[in-house]
């Protein structure tokens, strides 16, 4: 998103330096650093249901992949075919391995590149 259109939505408050701006890392930085008494322990949350409650185009991050996951991604078992729970994770910038397990016992691990989610939403006419 240019910046210019990111302060037309939001004003400067959300905003770093960045010509071009990721919604959902403005967000995240926002209620990560800007709460009086430290960081907000559901800041991930937060700027995810920002995002989605205004419908604006965003792009996944290091900080968010994993709360996106629980949201978007239902892994199914290759053995018995029932769902997979998400059982933690864990990584760095650049990649996150997040871990399901299933009541079978049968565990898989997917890693994915911190921008694999592009979520975009139908425009209003």
């Amino acid at each position: 998103m240019e910046r210019k259109d990111f302060i037309s939505l939001f004003g400067e408050n959300f905003l770093s330096e960045y010509e071009y701006v990721n919604p959902l890392e403005q967000f995240e930085d926002y209620f990560f650093h800007k709460p009086a008494y430290g960081p907000i322990k559901n800041y991930r949350e937060l700027a995810l249901n920002k995002c989605i409650k205004e419908k604006v185009d965003f792009t996944s991050t290091h900080n968010s992949i994993y709360e996106l996951t629980e949201r978007l991604v239902v892994v199914k078992c290759p053995i018995c075919n029932a769902e997979m729970e998400q059982r933690g994770g864990g990584g760095s910038r650049g990649f996150t391995s997040i871990n399901y397990d299933c009541k079978c016992g049968t565990k898989i691990s997917i890693s994915l590149e911190d921008s694999a989610f592009n979520v975009e939403f139908k425009k209003e006419d």
